[in-house]
């Protein structure tokens, strides 16, 4: 009623973006941190990418992930501590569809344990008109693949919109 307090549930859900469909879904109050839901994809299978939205901020996971050989892409968190390590040459079809810069950086607070080596690349939609920052732990694909596999995570909001316009819900707030 204040705007101070959140009421309701938060729905974090994975899915399987060749399917289209929902896999994993868990339901938290709405005030809990996202992270919390971040453990529930601990142990997925070697070679499988991950991609969420920034507010999914975990070093300790993005590390356990890194060396169990599980990709991650998501953007960039303002309040992250970034560390250049090195840039890397853009190519020019890469500038050419949006890729601004590539970047090895490190993650994580000079006196923490817990950095993570990671890509960091900025890309400019063309189509919104505005430069987003992605970061990854894959080093093997061009940045405008990273770019294209993050654009993919927004099939996650036609699935919300699909269990708006189907079920019969008498409220429904989404703020994602």
């Amino acid at each position: 009623a204040n705007g101070r307090k959140k009421g309701g549930v938060k729905v974090h859900v994975g899915m399987w973006l060749r399917e289209n469909v929902a896999s994993m879904v868990t339901i938290t109050p709405a005030a809990a941190n996202d992270r919390s839901f971040m453990p529930e994809f601990r142990n997925v299978e070697k070679g499988t990418i991950l991609v969420f939205d920034k507010a999914y901020l975990h070093y300790k996971l993005f590390i356990h992930w890194t060396l169990n050989q599980v990709s991650f892409v998501t953007r960039l968190h303002n309040r992250s501590v970034v560390t250049l390590l090195s840039k890397k040459q853009v190519s020019r079809v890469d500038n050419q569809l949006g890729v601004l810069d590539d970047d090895i950086v490190e993650l994580g607070h000079q006196d923490s344990q817990d950095k993570v080596l990671c890509r960091r690349i900025r890309f400019y939609d063309k189509d919104k008109g505005i430069i987003l920052r992605f970061i990854s732990n894959n080093m093997e694909l061009s940045p405008y693949q990273i770019a294209q596999i993050y654009k993919q995570r927004w099939q996650i909001e036609m699935l919300f919109k699909r269990l708006k316009q189907n079920l019969k819900l008498t409220d429904f707030l989404g703020d994602s």
